[in-house]
């Protein structure tokens, strides 16, 4: 009888594993955006409040958008809420996002107020997205900016801590104006959920945005087989390799 070359069956289970994996690795373009007309559901954040979280969904990546408000209000340390979609209170015939008072940051890249008390932001949770998957020329735009200000706006990304931040330019004029960004590319590993945030965006007591555009080159990483699938792989090479060599 030979001798069984089991190190030949190790190369040849670690040569597809690759290839498998290369193959589920490739890159891909998101392009969501979201309007008020998309998924539409109570915020959690704030019962009871009338605030909404609004979900669009990529038809060619399956990734989802979510935009909702985190710390509006009036008084600092007062009652507080989320944004609202439908229609705007000053014109029933059209409809947006709308964004109700709020706190800007201090300066560009904080989260406080002057006063120490968390600013107002804007955040867009992104999921279904494959862990390792890197962004690439990431931008960010809410246009039809209506009635608001934007007090040192910036923005970032949760991988990092949104440590990575940019500040936010405004473009057009009266209600064409827009407010974009383009991000530091990341890598998102699957630690913790993966969101941006739009930070100094508030409203002059009621104000609006129509639109909220995310744009990104992705790479995904490569799937982790389960553990059953490389148990079945290494029967199947054991028992094909011995058979042949008997």
């Amino acid at each position: 009888m030979k001798a069984f070359p089991f190190p030949r069956a190790l190369v040849a289970a670690v040569a597809f594993l690759t290839l498998w994996q290369a193959g589920g690795a490739m890159a891909a373009s998101l392009s969501v955006t979201v309007t008020r007309f998309d998924a539409v559901e109570a915020d959690a954040a704030y019962p009871g409040m009338d605030s909404n979280v609004t979900t669009a969904t990529d038809k060619k990546t399956g990734i989802t958008a979510s935009v909702a408000g985190r710390n509006y209000g009036v008084v600092e340390n007062g009652p507080q809420w989320g944004i609202q979609s439908g229609s705007l209170p000053w014109n029933d015939a059209q409809s947006g996002f709308i964004v109700t008072n709020g706190f800007g940051p201090s300066a560009p890249g904080s989260k406080t107020t002057a006063a120490g008390h968390a600013a107002s932001f804007v955040t867009i949770a992104l999921g279904n997205v494959q862990p390792n998957t890197l962004f690439q020329n990431v931008s960010i735009d809410f246009s039809g900016l209506v009635f608001t200000r934007n007090t040192n706006a910036w923005v970032a990304a949760s991988p990092g801590g949104f440590t990575s931040w940019v500040q936010a330019v405004q473009n057009g004029n009266g209600n064409g104006r827009r407010l974009s960004a383009s991000l530091p590319d990341f890598t998102w590993f699957g630690d913790g959920p993966l969101e941006i945030r739009l930070y100094g965006l508030t409203g002059l007591d009621e104000g609006s945005f129509s639109t909220v555009k995310v744009t990104a080159n992705l790479s995904p990483g490569a799937p982790v087989p389960e553990p059953g699938v490389l148990v079945l792989l290494c029967i199947w090479l054991l028992a094909t390799y011995t058979g042949r060599y008997r």
